[in-house]
């Protein structure tokens, strides 16, 4: 170690010199440390000695002041940097993270992929039956076209055989569907009404007592209801005069009920709606299709007043309905119903001609409908009907003949659609036609 310093140092000779040098104190783990009166006599000394020699003609730069503070004499580094975060998950670097709290843990459990129904997911709907009780699924198989139908051909095949094996596919595809939507669906009771002969029977009754009920009471209102479906008398100045073909001269008399299954049956939704107060009459559209073989309703509820409407709507809103029919409950989700803005037809329908062919013709088509409906029953129909009413145009004439199909028997004239009944009405046609006023080109035109 004495020759080390020696061949470094160069000029210091003597023992005394080395003892000041490197310091005559030890610490108690074997490590040399000078003191501070070696330190201030040996200091200038290696400083000469350690100094390179000036050169001529080059000025010479002292070195940079230590900026950090030295801990020590011995220790020239400026210190590291301190962590001053109290999280005891503590990490190097820029982009550790300053939360306090602790790291969340991942689940280990795998996700699943699918929409779990609410029964399955809750125990008190599963029933005695268990999971077997409810309806299963229906996977239905995609028709292909007839490209990627022979794309799966043999090449020798003739153009004859491949399109008649087409057709049979087409035909055992068509039919294993019809027979997984009839097996998803005999029980439900809109289908009963459908195809069940006695059910159909027994419903079609029930249609026709409504007819002559809806029939009478046209009658009566229409006496001193005013009726217009010129675009004028439904301005925003013109006095309120909807035609009650649709009971909807009062809006808010109506609530409505959206996204019903069509397993619930009308007896347990109209006993459920009832209990919260009295109705006058409760409407259902016809099934639409949601996805695959999922159907559901609409229900439209009818109430005396507006007020008795407002005061049902809170009792109703996520009313549990609950049968055995059903594989889950149905909490009703309620709403005030809007009346649809009217519908313009062609400016040329207001001619006087064409008015007087229209009136002809729907009055032709609301006979042969009372004669079907009511059995040559001359006390009730369109006929008897304005015979009573005082009309003094055709046009009038005509109003009242189309407000008497929309609402006896559900047939929209101007769109020329025939709806099953009331709530059907509601559904597929909730908004009226009105006749804009004719321009000078149509009667240019007409002339």
């Amino acid at each position: 170690m004495v020759d080390n310093l020696t061949l470094v140092c160069g000029s210091i000779q003597t023992s005394e010199e080395l003892r000041l040098l490197i310091g005559a104190n030890s610490n108690i783990d074997g490590t040399m440390e000078p003191s501070q009166d070696d330190v201030n006599q040996v200091a200038p000394q290696a400083e000469a000695v350690l100094e390179p020699p000036p050169v001529d003609g080059v000025q010479q730069h002292s070195p940079p002041v230590n900026q950090y503070p030295a801990a020590s004499a011995a220790s020239s580094f400026p210190p590291p940097p301190q962590n001053r975060s109290r999280s005891p998950y503590r990490g190097g670097g820029r982009n550790r993270s300053r939360s306090r709290s602790p790291p969340r843990r991942r689940s280990r459990s795998p996700p699943y992929r699918g929409r779990r129904r609410s029964y399955e997911r809750d125990d008190r709907f599963r029933g005695p039956g268990g999971p077997e009780q409810y309806p299963q699924r229906v996977e239905t198989e995609a028709l292909e076209s007839y490209k990627a139908f022979m794309m799966r051909q043999e090449d020798n095949v003739a153009p004859e055989v491949c399109l008649q094996r087409y057709e049979d596919y087409k035909k055992r595809v068509l039919v294993k569907s019809s027979r997984s939507f009839f097996d998803l669906h005999k029980m439900e009771e809109w289908l009963q009404e459908r195809y069940s002969p006695a059910i159909r029977h027994r419903h079609q009754q029930q249609k026709l007592s409504k007819k002559r009920a809806d029939a009478k009471a046209f009658a009566d209102r229409v006496k001193t209801t005013p009726l217009s479906f010129d675009e004028a008398a439904w301005g925003d100045d013109a006095p309120s005069s909807q035609p009650p073909a649709s009971d909807l001269e009062d809006s808010a008399r109506l609530l409505y009920i959206r996204r019903i299954p069509c397993s619930c049956p009308f007896a347990v939704l109209s006993e459920a709606i009832h209990n919260q107060g009295a109705f006058d009459d409760l409407l259902l559209s016809d099934p639409l299709k949601k996805k695959d073989m999922e159907y559901e309703r609409s229900a439209y509820i009818l109430y005396p007043t507006a007020a008795a409407a407002t005061a049902a709507m809170p009792k109703l809103q996520n009313l549990l309905v609950e049968a055995p029919e059903m594989p889950h409950p149905l909490r009703l989700q309620v709403m005030i119903y809007r009346t649809r803005a009217p519908l313009k037809t062609p400016s040329y329908m207001s001619l006087p001609d064409r008015i007087a062919f229209d009136f002809d013709q729907a009055l032709h088509l609301a006979t042969l409908l009372d004669k079907h409906s009511f059995s040559n029953d001359e006390t009730i129909g369109i006929e008897a009907i304005l015979a009573d009413v005082e009309a003094a145009t055709t046009a009038h004439r005509l109003d009242v003949v189309i407000a008497y199909l929309r609402r006896v028997h559900y047939f929209i004239y101007y769109a020329g659609v025939q709806c099953l009944d009331m709530g059907d009405v509601m559904h597929a046609s909730p908004a009226v036609f009105v006749r804009p006023a004719a321009t000078d080109r149509d009667i240019d035109d007409d002339k």
